[in-house]
C-alpha cells in the first residue's frame, strides 16, 4: 500500500470528498427543515386540540403526526446510514482501492481475546466497520470495536474498549509473546500483565527512551522483542503517540501482530444537528488508518 501525505490528501478531499459531503450536507438541512415543520404542527394540533375542548375528535389529529414521524425518522435514519459508507468507501478509495468496507462486518469477539491485550471477558461486544485487505503480501482485518464488561457490583457497564482492532499474520512463526501496553492504563490491565507473567514472560526495555516514557512492555523469555520491534515501527508508534495522544495497545501472539487504537467517540458519526462538512472529521479517521498501514509497512510484512 503506497503512502499518502497529508497534504496530497486534503487535495483528495477537496476534489472528491467535499463535494459528496455537501451533497449529505443538503440532505442534512432537508431533514431538520422536516423536523421544523414538525415542531410547528405538533404545537399548532396541541392547541386545536385544546381550544376544542372534545376529547374524542383529538384522534383524528394524531394519527397525521404519527405517520409524519414514522416519515422524519425514515429519512433521518437514511441520512446516518448512507454517511459513514460513502464517507469510509472513499477515504479507502484515495488508500488503495483493493480495500473492501463492510459495515455490519467485525472480528469476532474470540479472535479479539486472543490478542492477549484483554484478558477480562466482556459482558457484550459489539463490532462494525469492517475493513479488509492486503498490506504487501499480508492479509489483514479491521474494524470498530466496543466491549463492555458488567460491574461486580450494582452500576452500569463500564468500557473495556473502545476503538479500532487490527490483525495481521507475520510472515514468520515466532515463539512467545510480546505485550505493549500504555503505562497509565497498566493498573486497569493488571490482569493481562499477569496473565504473561504465569506464562514465563518479564518487563523489558525496548532501547527507545521516548517509547518506555509512554509504553510498557512483556515478553516472554523465548520472544526476541528487538527482532519483531523495528526503529521505524517505534518512531511511528511514538510520533503517533504524542501527536494525537491516543492511547494503543499492541501484541505479537500466536503468530499474529494485533494493534488497538483506543476511541472513546463514534468514528466517523454523523451530526443531525449541525454540519458534517468538516475536514479534521475526516482527517482523524484517515489518520489512524494512515499509522496502521505504515506500522505494518515498517514491519516489512512478508509472506
Amino acid at each position: 500500500m503506497q503512502q499518502h501525505s497529508l497534504a496530497e490528501f486534503r487535495l483528495y478531499y477537496n476534489r472528491v470528498i467535499y463535494p459528496e459531503l455537501r451533497a449529505l450536507e443538503t440532505q442534512r438541512r432537508r431533514v431538520m427543515v422536516l423536523l421544523g415543520l414538525f415542531a410547528v404542527l405538533s404545537i399548532g394540533f396541541v392547541w386545536l386540540i385544546f381550544r376544542a375542548h372534545i376529547p374524542a375528535i383529538s384522534l383524528f389529529f394524531w394519527i397525521p403526526i404519527y405517520f409524519f414521524i414514522k416519515y422524519l425518522r425514515s429519512k433521518i435514519v437514511d441520512f446516518t446510514k448512507k454517511f459513514k459508507p460513502k464517507v469510509v468507501n472513499l477515504v479507502l478509495k484515495h488508500l488503495n482501492p483493493q480495500l473492501l468496507y463492510e459495515a455490519q462486518g467485525g472480528i469476532e469477539q474470540d479472535v479479539f481475546m486472543k490478542s492477549r491485550i484483554f484478558v477480562t471477558e466482556p459482558s457484550t461486544y459489539h463490532v462494525e466497520d469492517l475493513i479488509t485487505g492486503r498490506i504487501g503480501t499480508a492479509d489483514f482485518e479491521l474494524c470498530e470495536v466496543h466491549a463492555r464488561q458488567s460491574p461486580q457490583v450494582e452500576g452500569a457497564p463500564t468500557t473495556l474498549f473502545r476503538g479500532l482492532f487490527f490483525r495481521t499474520k507475520m510472515p514468520d512463526m515466532f515463539e512467545g509473546i510480546v505485550l505493549i501496553l500504555p503505562k497509565e492504563d497498566t493498573q486497569y490491565l493488571i490482569r493481562s500483565i499477569k496473565a504473561i507473567t504465569r506464562e514465563g514472560g518479564s518487563r523489558i526495555e525496548v532501547g527507545d527512551e521516548r517509547f518506555n516514557s509512554h509504553f510498557v512492555a512483556y515478553s516472554t523469555s523465548d520472544s526476541n522483542v528487538l527482532n519483531l520491534l523495528t526503529d521505524n515501527m517505534v518512531t511511528d508508534i511514538v510520533n503517533y503517540r504524542e501527536n494525537y495522544h491516543k492511547k494503543m495497545y499492541i501484541s505479537f501472539c500466536d503468530g499474529y501482530f494485533y494493534l488497538a487504537v483506543r476511541n472513546d467517540k463514534d468514528i466517523l458519526e454523523p451530526n443531525i444537528w449541525k454540519s458534517n462538512v468538516n475536514f479534521a472529521l475526516i482527517r482523524a479517521f484517515y489518520e489512524d488508518l494512515i499509522l496502521i498501514t505504515s506500522v505494518c509497512q515498517d514491519f516489512d510484512l512478508k509472506n
